[in-house]
């Protein structure tokens, strides 16, 4: 079954192809590796069976391993499977399946911290869940046709090809692809290679995107919410308050770059992005200054608009520097360079 065609650029030349549900199927199935980070950055720890502090530490640096190795093939994958007219979109599923991803995880953390004096039990194993379906997805799904091709199985490439572009019809893309795959038989060593003059401008971009990252202030917000929210003065529903409202936020504003990402570029989102989280800041600093520095205390009409400023926020993140900094490395990389780039 497919649906719609399109026609896309790559590399000078046009290629035909359709959406066709093997190919949504297996973007959405690579995606949920997302799933596993979002839900690991809410556990923090995994072995939920662990008997002491030790298996604590082998199960954590064992779920670390296993999530930083999705982290770098599941966008990778997705981006050499995807046409170039949907790929920004169908990247932006991975980031969009880590905000589902910690939605879960905060709401598993609120309801299972209330069972005891096992219920951390829970909340440490339901990680397995993610994992078990991403181990199906590796059995199921065949190798993009990249891959293949560039370990030697050039007709099962071909065939793979075929099958997710819904047409017979891709000789022009299997012959860039196979191009490719001879250009990169003769790098050596790709991760010397990242370091050639002309690969410089991509690892420098890559580098400060996710570099810069965290400088957006992320982090301080993710831990921070419940902290925020019983500020404001929910009380002990913080938690709950905390992750229904800004969960739901990063899951729209993560749909909503899926939406526009192809549409109106990266470029716009990440200034639009940027700005907004920009102004937000400014603005929640200055009100945090003004009414809690000096007085210790936000009015009822104050602290609503703490909150919408912190929804605005969130949603400007993750419609902008939150999915793209996936979606940019996944597409300026060359062939010979991608998985090197992508993984350092």
């Amino acid at each position: 079954m497919t649906e719609g065609c399109a026609l896309h650029l790559e590399s000078g030349r046009k290629y035909e192809s359709r959406t066709t549900v093997y190919l949504l199927a297996s973007s959405m199935m690579a995606a949920t590796a997302g799933l596993l980070f979002g839900y690991d950055v809410g556990i923090s720890v995994l072995n939920g069976a662990a008997a002491n502090l030790t298996m604590l530490i082998i199960g954590r640096v064992s779920l670390g391993s296993g999530v930083g190795l999705t982290m770098q093939a599941a966008p990778v994958y997705i981006a050499e499977i995807a046409p170039y007219r949907h790929r920004g979109a169908l990247v932006n599923g991975f980031q969009f399946a880590i905000t589902v991803g910690l939605f879960l995880s905060s709401l598993t953390n609120y309801f299972t911290d209330k069972i005891h004096p096992w219920g951390w039990r829970l909340s440490l194993g339901f990680v397995a869940a993610p994992a078990l379906v991403i181990t199906l997805g590796a059995i199921l799904l065949p190798d993009s046709p990249t891959s293949y091709i560039d370990r030697g199985h050039v007709e099962k490439g071909r065939k793979v090809l075929e099958k997710i572009r819904g047409l017979k019809n891709v000789d022009m893309e299997f012959e860039d692809i196979l191009e490719a795959s001879r250009a990169a038989a003769l790098v050596q060593n790709r991760f010397s290679n990242l370091l050639a003059t002309k690969n410089r401008p991509q690892v420098v971009i890559s580098l400060f995107l996710f570099g810069m990252q965290p400088f957006t202030g992320t982090g301080s917000f993710a831990f921070y919410f419940p902290v925020l929210f019983r500020i404001l003065g929910y009380g002990s529903s913080a938690a709950l308050y905390s992750t229904a409202i800004i969960g739901s936020v990063r899951m729209a504003g993560s749909a909503i770059s899926m939406v526009l990402v192809d549409r109106i570029g990266r470029k716009v989102l990440f200034l639009e992005g940027g700005i907004q989280m920009c102004v937000c800041q400014f603005a929640l600093g200055t009100i945090f200054y003004l009414e809690l520095g000096l007085h210790n205390t936000l009015s009822k009409s104050m602290a609503a608009g703490v909150l919408v400023l912190i929804c605005l926020w969130t949603a400007g993140f993750d419609w902008s520097w939150g999915p793209l900094m996936y979606v940019v490395p996944s597409e300026i990389f060359s062939f010979e360079c991608r998985s090197a780039g992508m993984g350092s």
